[in-house]
């Protein structure tokens, strides 16, 4: 508090699980959020975020107003209302809002080594092909899922700052229209490996919808209209990125039943994927 002029500390939001986050006000008055993270989190991965959003200076994610990488403390503006593209209800209007928030924080990579290449992500997953697929996901997807990713690192694009994590939760309502992303990862590469987390995450569940591929394929056409790529290359870096993701969870926790989400959120990628 002494460091930044804290005028008062409040509760902490309840659906952080990484770091410690909770209200705060300047000794001005002004809102904010202190967010600070816990003793797992690493130096590298707070300084990473504060890279992304030092160079994001506010447009398309909250501002940094103040930061001390050495304690991984950062302090936020505050979103208002705040409240998360979660709480949207019409699917198509939520998937549009996530691309036009995607495509507002792609830009040219700052000259740093803090960033991570997304290539170095698809290095890891490409080597899972040294360890046995858990019997709880379906191995027939797994082949194609490791030469489709091949195919795509190696594509030539024009490598971009990514936020590396665009879902329901992290975009937050800023005015009566507006969105701001919280929680960049602080990476960058090719653009399309932004629509990954949003492909896997489905607020209402799979089973809200009479039927679950037809979701999925117009999601991915949504995505398509507003960002601009071919309906195929979207669904092919879901289904490569989701594949692996699954496969790599799923080897680091046995008992988490998540991958097995995000590998039936591939599966209905499948058919779309070239």
């Amino acid at each position: 508090m002494r460091r930044w002029s804290l005028g008062s500390i409040g509760t902490p939001f309840p659906a952080a699980q990484y770091s410690f986050v909770a209200p705060a006000r300047l000794a001005g008055g002004r809102e904010a959020v202190l967010k600070v993270g816990f003793v797992h989190s690493t130096s590298d991965d707070i300084a990473r975020e504060i890279a992304a959003l030092t160079c994001y200076d506010g447009n398309g994610a909250v501002a940094l107003i103040e930061h001390h990488a050495p304690d991984g403390a950062l302090l936020l503006a505050r979103a208002r209302p705040g409240t998360p593209l979660a709480d949207e209800r019409d699917e198509e209007r939520a998937t549009h809002v996530a691309a036009r928030s995607m495509k507002t924080l792609w830009r040219a990579a700052p000259t740093t080594d803090l960033l991570i290449p997304v290539s170095l992500w698809g290095q890891q997953r490409l080597s899972l092909e040294r360890d046995a697929l858990p019997s709880a996901l379906d191995a027939a997807l797994a082949p194609r899922a490791h030469g489709l990713l091949r195919d795509l690192l190696n594509a030539p694009n024009k490598p971009v700052l990514l936020h590396g994590d665009v879902h329901h939760w992290n975009l937050l309502r800023v005015g009566d229209e507006a969105y701001g992303a919280i929680d960049p990862k602080g990476c960058y590469g090719d653009p399309l490996y932004e629509v990954i987390a949003w492909l896997r995450n489905w607020p209402a569940g799979l089973d809200h919808f009479p039927n679950p591929s037809d979701a999925m394929q117009k999601r991915v056409e949504w995505l398509s209209h507003e960002l601009g790529y071919p309906v195929e290359q979207i669904a092919a870096w879901g289904f490569a990125g989701l594949v692996l993701d699954a496969w790599h969870d799923s080897l680091r926790n046995p008992s988490d039943p998540y991958p097995t989400h995000v590998m039936r959120c591939a599966a209905l990628l499948a058919p779309l994927a070239t």
